[in-house]
Parts: structure tokens; sequence; C-alpha cells
């Protein structure tokens, strides 16, 4: 049985998998103040499945391993593993073997095998949760660079960041932390992803507004992106891609923007993840039985 940890910047997601077949699945809260927390968190993990017999580690971080050193490279929703081998760490601590990858590139390699990239030749995979992943796929490769963190959308500068700090970059706006915090200051109530929706479906003008506002910033991205890269097919995941009309929205505004433009030129498809917010699990998986194929 592996144990595969989805640790993101608000919850480590969690699933015992006997192959792909997701036994048991649950959550805990992410540690925000140490490497050594993270480690406790997930031994309370371990130990809530004791009685299964774990014999691997399959880990989706937020964050990028140097390809060089293995240390993590600085950028990712977590701070405290910054340039330590925190794939080498998790091994020491738990002694059983450790795969470790980028979210953004777990999902967008089990979308690329058995998912909604599986036919594709190129695609860029966003995921969109407390940070946004991303990973660029070209005929089933995934492109991480010469340093560790291509694809790393996140990052991108849509303001001057000499004038607005961290606020410039794309996950500071169009994450959903952000967003939703906006959001609720502008509606005077505390609203999740699914109850933000809910508002939308009910015609509630801000939150159509709102939404509105953030699709026209999250599709003037993937606009650059269309043009740097060419995608076929952009495919969207994170827990809010499971919502229909999120997804049709994104759509929508972005034809509209080419027609704003007066472009009639081939662009890429906007599509879910098929594993939804599986999908870095599935992706940890996927990476864990290709480098421990005895387990």
């Amino acid at each position: 049985m592996i144990l595969a940890l989805d640790i993101g910047g608000t919850f480590i997601k969690w699933a015992a998998a006997d192959g792909y077949e997701l036994i048991r699945q649950g959550k805990t809260p992410t540690p925000q103040e140490s490497l050594e927390d993270l480690m406790t968190a997930v031994r309370c993990i371990m130990e809530e499945n004791s009685d299964l017999e774990i014999t691997g580690l399959a880990v989706s971080y937020p964050g990028m391993e140097d390809p060089d050193t293995g240390n993590m490279v600085p950028f990712g929703a977590l701070t405290y593993g910054l340039n330590k081998p925190v794939r080498k760490i998790f091994e020491a601590e738990f002694g059983l073997p450790v795969s470790l990858e980028n979210d953004g590139r777990l999902a967008a390699l089990a979308e690329t095998q058995t998912g909604s990239l599986k036919d594709v030749s190129t695609g860029y995979v966003l995921v969109i949760g407390t940070g946004i992943g991303g990973a660029y796929v070209d005929h089933g490769r995934i492109d991480s660079g010469r340093h560790g963190y291509a694809g790393q959308i996140s990052l991108f500068l849509t303001k001057d960041i000499r004038k607005n700090g961290l606020e410039a970059i794309w996950c500071a706006q169009n994450a959903m932390p952000p967003f939703l915090k906006k959001a609720a200051e502008e509606l005077g109530q505390e609203v999740n992803g699914e109850a933000f929706m809910k508002l939308v479906r009910e015609g509630n003008e801000t939150a159509v507004r709102l939404l509105d506002e953030y699709m026209n910033d999250f599709t003037n991205v993937l606009f650059s992106l269309q043009m740097l890269y060419d995608p076929e097919c952009f495919v969207i995941g994170g827990g809010i891609s499971a919502d229909e009309l999120f997804i049709e929205t994104m759509q929508r505004k972005y034809e509209e923007l080419y027609k704003s433009l007066n472009l009639e030129v081939g662009h890429a498809d906007i599509v879910p993840c098929r594993y939804r917010n599986t999908s870095n699990i599935i992706g940890a998986l996927t990476l864990f039985y290709s480098q421990h194929s005895d387990r």
C-alpha cells in the first residue's frame, strides 16, 4: 500500500492506494511553521493508517527540486523547505522509498498518462489552489527547464514588482485565497469556492461581477501563454475545476478576448483535469511506480 501525499499551502490531502485504487482518503491542515512540523503531520497520517502496510510515500510538493543538488528551489507555497533536500529528509524520517515532485508537474503527469492530455500533442496544465501550479507538456514530455522551475506560472508578473512587491505576482491575485478574501470583503460574508459559485448561480450581482473580473485577469494570462507556447489545450485543475460553471465561464471569457482583439486565429481549448482535485495524487502515484517498480 502506498501513501500518496498532496501537500498544498493550506491542506495536506492524502490517499492510501493499492495500485491506483484509492482505498482511503482524508485531509489535514498543512503546518506553516517548520519542516519538522510537516514531518509530524505526516507521521500522524501514517499512524491514522497504521492498520495498513504502507511501503512507500508518493509526495506532491508545492515547490521544485534543483536538478543538480536535490535541494528545493526558492519558489513555492511553503518557505520552510527552501534549500533543503526535502525528499531525502522524508526518506530518512520514515525509512521508506519516496518519490517527490512539483504539484503542477504531477497533475500534468497524471493528465498526460491517462487524462485530458492523453492524446494531445502540446498542453499547459494549471492547478488553481493556494497558488497556481503550472506545467507545459510537449508530446508527452513535461518541461522542467535548466534550473528546475520551468512552467511555474504562479510567479508570472502582472504588475510592476518594484512598486507592488509580491502583490505583483499572478498567484497573489488569481489563486483562490486572495480571490475569496476579496469576495468575502465585497459580499460581506465568508465564502469558500463552492459557496461563491452557488451565489453566482443564484444571480448575485456582486458575485457575478467578481467572477467576470477574475476570469478577465485569468484569461489575459492564458493569452500570454498561448502566444509563448501555442498549446493545443489548457487543462485546469484544483478543487474549483470540478465546478462546470467555473470552467464554462473561463471558456466564454477566453473566446470574448479573441473577439475583442479581432483575432481569428486558432487557439487552445480549455478543459478540466480528468482527475479534478485528485490529479496531484494520481500523478504522485504514477511517478512513484515508475521509480519503484517493485512496490
